[in-house]
């Protein structure tokens, strides 16, 4: 549980300091609003943790991502936010 805070700890930092993880850099991509607005703490706190808690159903979370037309995950809807492609 402790290396779990570490890593949702981790990548909320990232997020806030550079608007993606170090995964994302690395594919060019980048965590935006839907509203058009910065992204505010709690939609990061909120996409991050249910991007934890949906690893733990990982079967349902992408057949979510299949059966839902934007083709965006559970962890993006709930908290209001859209990965996009930079380059």
């Amino acid at each position: 549980m402790p290396a779990l805070m570490c890593f949702i700890f981790l990548e909320i930092i990232t997020i806030l300091v550079i608007k993606r993880h170090i995964g994302m850099k690395i594919m060019g991509l980048k965590i935006v609003s839907i509203h058009n607005k910065p992204l505010s703490l709690l939609q990061i706190v909120v996409r991050t943790i249910m991007k934890y808690l949906s690893l733990a159903f990982f079967p349902f979370a992408l057949i979510y991502i299949f059966r839902n037309e934007e083709r965006i995950t559970l962890h993006d809807k709930i908290s209001g936010v859209k990965v996009i492609k930079t380059h």
